[in-house]
């Protein structure tokens, strides 16, 4: 006679934020990161995190201030490219494709494309060009108060 088996099964819940046109919205993920939602944008997210990464995925224009955790990069999926980070704060703007930019405010973040990686540094905004993904200078003050103009360099670095 056997012994019986135990199955576990883990469900794993898929969370979705849809913001219409002129709303906004802001949500705290499991892992204590938050995210501010523009108008007309959707985020997808776990309920609860897997152990080796965190994965969420963004159509549209977001804020995030992510919590840091070494041991779990925090990946920002879009149409165009992903996000790797492990505790910062930057802004994506990934509304129509072959458009995506990543600004970074604070911290550090990983640009893949096609196999091609770029780490930006804080004051640095990755525009996807049909040539590939384009690095500029920009003030970052708009992005993390909502005041000001953000004026962008004549500095520019491409990846592809």
């Amino acid at each position: 006679m056997t012994a019986p088996s135990l199955c576990l099964f883990i469900i794993r819940v898929i969370n979705k934020i849809a913001v219409p046109r002129g709303g906004h919205w802001s949500v705290v993920l499991d892992d204590g990161s938050q995210v501010w939602l523009n108008c007309e944008s959707t985020l997808k997210f776990p309920h609860c995190f897997d152990r080796g990464r965190r994965v969420v995925e963004l159509e549209g224009e977001a804020y995030f201030r992510i919590a840091k955790d070494e041991g779990r990069p925090f990946i920002v999926q879009t149409r165009d490219y992903d996000i790797e980070v492990t505790g910062t704060e930057f802004n994506v703007n990934s509304y129509s494709p072959n458009s995506t930019s990543t600004t970074l405010v604070e911290g550090g973040v990983k640009i893949e494309l096609d196999g091609a990686a770029n780490i930006l540094t804080p004051g640095c905004r990755a525009v996807m060009t049909g040539n590939g993904i384009m690095v500029e200078e920009v003030e970052v003050d708009w992005y993390s108060t909502g005041t000001a103009t953000s004026s962008s360099t004549a500095k520019h670095r491409s990846i592809r």
